[in-house]
């Protein structure tokens, strides 16, 4: 999955990409602010996550392990 041009309303339409994310962090799919994002590329949103939500490392493994898809 090419993360940087696969948007969040086509990760959230794959339910591979939904059950790795639920695995690391169930919590980014119900976050409120994702209904705001659905038309954003995957990496954008990741990019606007701050590092005090979610340490780079963990959003480096995720985006890693999306790439992999």
């Amino acid at each position: 999955m090419d993360i940087s041009k696969v948007t969040v309303r086509q990760l959230l339409a794959d339910p591979r990409a939904c059950e790795l994310i639920n695995s690391v962090s169930p919590d980014i799919l119900r976050h409120p602010m994702l209904k705001l994002v659905k038309g954003k590329t995957v990496k954008a949103v990741f990019d606007m996550v701050p590092d005090g939500k979610v340490p780079a490392g963990e959003k480096q493994k995720l985006m890693d392990m999306l790439s992999a898809l």
